[in-house]
């Protein structure tokens, strides 16, 4: 594991975690050994992919370049075991999906390169109800879930967007908050989120390089900076 290069690392909900690169391995911390329990036999495993796992322990594995979505579902006990084969696959086309999101009633939405939002009701579907409205300007960097149906969204584009994924609609837009791509937010409860964020550029001039901002989403106010 020293050589390995870590592209993404994600928790399990079985206590174990995922790394994905070229390949995606899950890896159990209680294990004194570095090898991974399981590399999960992905096609194509020339090309980088991100590893996404879902509440069940459903991992959703995205390649670059969008040649394709993986599914592989949990055995019976919940957990992945060594030897298994992809239980579905989605051709994308050139549509890369950079970032998963789920919510309780089990619809998933995912960020794409296109700064588009996809919604799926289940993932053995071919073409999802996408939101066209006020899509990101370049790929989208991070998803979070939010009270009654809502979505965060951050972008390349340094903007955050609330959308409506009932409505399929961008409700409203954050601006101004970053001078560089946004990969760093939390929830904090109902209707407020918190982002830390560095700025690459000013990091090596050691000026103001980095900052805390609090929103209230609902009210649409900037609370804290």
């Amino acid at each position: 594991m020293e050589e390995e290069i870590i592209l993404f690392l994600k928790p399990i909900n079985d206590g174990r975690f995922i790394i994905s690169n070229e390949f995606c391995s899950i890896y159990n911390p209680k294990n004194k050994i570095k090898i991974p329990e399981v590399i999960l036999p992905t096609i194509n495993e020339d090309v980088s992919k991100l590893a996404f796992p879902m509440a069940d322990n459903t991992i959703i594995i995205s390649h670059f370049g969008g040649q394709y979505l993986e599914i592989f579902y949990p055995d019976i006990q919940g957990i992945h075991v060594p030897h298994i084969k992809p239980d579905y696959i989605i051709e994308r086309n050139g549509i890369f999906v950079s970032f998963v999101e789920e919510f309780p009633n089990k619809i998933y939405c995912m960020g794409t390169n296109k700064g588009t939002i996809e919604i799926w009701s289940t993932l053995e579907k071919q073409i999802p109800d996408i939101i066209l409205d006020n899509p990101h300007k370049g790929h989208i960097t991070l998803l979070i879930a939010l009270k009654d149906n809502y979505l965060a969204s951050g972008g390349i584009d340094s903007n955050v967007k609330i959308w409506d994924i009932e409505n399929k609609i961008c409700k409203f837009v954050l601006k101004d908050i970053f001078t560089t791509d946004v990969s760093h937010i939390i929830c904090i409860d109902d209707f407020r989120l918190l982002a830390f964020y560095i700025d690459e550029e000013m990091y090596y001039h050691n000026d103001n390089n980095y900052g805390i901002i609090l929103w209230d989403y609902q009210k649409k106010l900037k609370v804290l900076r």
